[in-house]
């Protein structure tokens, strides 16, 4: 996106990026995106050309837009800090409840997503959250027993290929299989020394 460093400001150009997005993602529905004109998403915002070009370079760069908007709501999930099992499930919970109630659009990302971008940026999230939360146990004590980025990329790669199948198999997947799978890649490996806990206070 061309404005603003990439972030829509007033509510003239959210209400712009938000009817184009929209449009975008409607077109989707119906074609492949390979297949998808600057003038057929202008026409279906009811967005005059000029207008589009203001904004976005070309329809490549709208997409971008899509996913950037994608990864800062998934951003706002509070995935927490930490590896505990019990935390995990949460985290696995979150990130599937959220994708379940977007795939629709998951769907039509993936399938727009010839030249690997969005698959690329969705590797590279995961890998810098993993990253944070593994810097964050060191710092409490904890030990990696390899590099912090290679567990990072090991852990990113493995969400990744999971999600992608998982979409291509549709709603064929229930929500405890898709836990147990990833559960099943991450159980028993034995790449990170958790911190000591604190003993709970004595009684009064």
């Amino acid at each position: 996106m061309k404005k603003n460093g990439g972030k829509p400001s007033s509510v003239a150009e959210k209400r712009t990026c938000k009817l184009l997005t929209d449009a975008l993602g409607e077109l989707m529905k119906k074609k492949p995106f390979d297949a998808i004109t600057v003038t057929e998403i202008c026409g279906h915002a009811l967005i005059p050309h000029s207008t589009f070009y203001n904004y976005f370079e070309d329809k490549f760069d709208l997409l971008r837009f899509v996913f950037d908007e994608f990864f800062e709501a998934f951003g706002q999930l509070n995935l927490g800090t930490d590896f505990e099992t019990d935390h995990v499930e949460n985290t696995i919970e979150k990130v599937a409840d959220y994708c379940l109630k977007n795939k629709a659009f998951l769907q039509r990302l993936k399938n727009a997503d010839a030249n690997g971008t969005f698959s690329e940026q969705l590797h590279d999230y995961i890998a810098k959250e993993i990253l944070a939360r593994l810097k964050k146990l060191q710092e409490a004590g904890g030990r990696a027993r390899m590099p912090a980025d290679l567990i990072a990329e090991y852990y990113a790669v493995n969400v990744v290929y999971l999600g992608r199948w998982w979409l291509e198999r549709g709603s064929a997947i229930s929500m405890p299989e898709l836990k147990s799978y990833l559960r099943i890649l991450f159980d028993g490996k034995d790449f990170i020394q958790m911190p000591p806990k604190e003993p709970p206070p004595a009684a009064t």
